[in-house]
């Protein structure tokens, strides 16, 4: 291998790990933004699984205290479910695909709360869950 060759795989080496770690810091920062802002369950439509033997979510208070939210930003499907209310076929539609996307990929339990006067937010058990789901739906936006 030439030395002008090994200089070029070495740069496109650094640029393609660049590029994933902005993804991932971006990923992290959107998860963590949406830890800190509260929406209101009251009246919400839940939908949720992966709760073990007990077959229910753990109470509001634990889930808040100890699972990842997951938010919309302003593009994408998850986005568009939001905006489009939830009396429409489409969004009702999105939200089925989140569930059942849900279903078969996470680990540990979910729960997708529709709220009357907030983003619908999916909570996560795992945050590897909400990591994965946000590399899904969400559009990664480098800052």
């Amino acid at each position: 291998m030439t030395v002008q060759a090994l200089i070029t795989v070495t740069l496109l080496a650094a640029l393609a790990g660049w590029a994933v770690l902005t993804a991932v810091r971006a990923m992290r920062r959107q998860i963590a933004g949406d830890a800190e802002t509260n929406a209101d369950w009251s009246g919400a439509q839940r939908y949720g699984g992966g709760f073990g033997a007990e077959g229910r979510p753990p109470p509001e208070e634990i889930v808040r205290n100890t699972w990842t939210p997951v938010r919309p930003v302003s593009a994408g499907p998850f986005a568009k479910a939001q905006m489009e209310g939830m009396t429409g076929a489409a969004s009702r539609t999105s939200l089925e695909r989140f569930a059942t996307w849900c279903d078969r990929k996470c680990q540990g339990g979910w729960i997708l709360i529709v709220a009357e006067s907030a983003p619908v937010t999916v909570w996560f058990e795992r945050s590897e869950d909400a990591e994965r789901f946000t590399a899904n739906w969400l559009p990664v936006r480098a800052n």
